[in-house]
């Protein structure tokens, strides 16, 4: 089970670029990947991304922003209001959540997965 924490804005950049080359950087048999869902007082409830590998996470304190590396995309959310996690006990975040200004809520649902699969490549054709 998990406990939420909050994350200070004086405390992201550390914190994030932590997660990033502690747990995301190291190369074994456990990769992450993430959901993003985005929950508008305008626009209503959307996922924006359903399964994207977790490449890393950093908080610019000087531009306040909070991006999230997804594969071949960024996520960012400007001027953050308030930041925070569910770390299990290994450290894992399992959920992040991010209160834009505009009361905009983004949950961020992180999996654990294996490695990536390769992608399919047919069989040589025979005699050639």
């Amino acid at each position: 089970m998990g406990i939420t924490k909050r994350i200070p804005p004086t405390e992201g950049k550390a914190y994030f670029d932590g997660y990033t080359r502690d747990r995301l950087e190291d190369v074994n048999d456990e990769f992450e990947a993430a959901a993003v869902e985005v929950m508008s007082p305008s626009f209503g409830d959307q996922f924006e991304v359903t399964r994207a590998p977790l490449m890393g996470m950093t908080y610019d304190e000087k531009s306040n922003a909070f991006e999230l590396s997804l594969g071949e995309v960024d996520h960012m959310v400007f001027h953050p209001k308030e930041i925070a996690v569910i770390e299990e006990e290994d450290g894992f975040i399992s959920e992040l959540e991010v209160l834009s200004d505009d009361d905009t809520k983004e949950i961020v649902h992180l999996l654990r997965s294996g490695p990536p699969a390769y992608p399919y490549a047919p069989p040589p054709s025979p005699g050639g």
